[in-house]
């Protein structure tokens, strides 16, 4: 007999047991993984489906991922707002930026070799993410879309490994000439 009373989890059918996914297959059998287009839009990259690109987008998000979480560390241990950090890195860079950025003591808070690696790794962003981040909310719409990025990396993983495959190729296998079966 079924509970009335308890919520159904996540990926929970009503009678407890896991709920099935609808996948879609390419030929061959190889399983859609969901988020290459918005990978690939977010990044600014022509292609995720060859091994070089994917390795080197894979880690240009960490660098990335770890610039934003450094970012916000630095600015809780100065004072100030994550933004007048990053504006920092853009004025060492070259970028315009605003004047309390520019002044930032970032030498006096950082490690010289880290802040070199900072501001070589925030130049990679501003060319690689198709986001313009300047502001506090740009840089958690980055930490976001480096986060979703990174869950698609997983899931890629996930289906090479279920697929005994390199994660490339099941990514080529989805571009054009690999037509989709099924799914939603």
């Amino acid at each position: 007999m079924p509970d009335l009373g308890r919520s159904r989890r996540a990926g929970e059918t009503t009678d407890g047991g896991p709920e099935k996914e609808d996948v879609a297959t390419l030929e061959g059998g190889v399983p859609v993984v969901r988020g290459l287009d918005e990978a690939e839009m977010v990044l600014r990259v022509d292609t995720l489906a060859n091994e070089d690109a994917l390795d080197a987008a894979r880690s240009a998000v960490t660098r990335m991922t770890e610039l934003l979480e450094y970012v916000d560390a630095t600015s809780r241990s100065l004072g100030c707002e994550p933004r007048n950090v990053f504006g920092h890195l853009l004025f060492r860079c070259g970028a315009p930026t605003d004047p309390t950025s520019r002044q930032l003591r970032l030498n006096d808070a950082v490690d010289p070799d880290r802040l070199r690696r900072m501001v070589a790794v925030t130049a990679e962003l501003r060319g690689l993410l198709r986001i313009k981040v300047q502001d506090n909310n740009d840089l958690q719409l980055a930490a976001t879309a480096l986060r979703e990025t990174a869950g698609f990396f997983a899931r890629l993983d996930a289906t090479a490994a279920a697929c005994s495959t390199e994660p490339w190729k099941v990514l080529a296998a989805q571009r054009p000439g690999g037509r989709a079966r099924g799914g939603r």
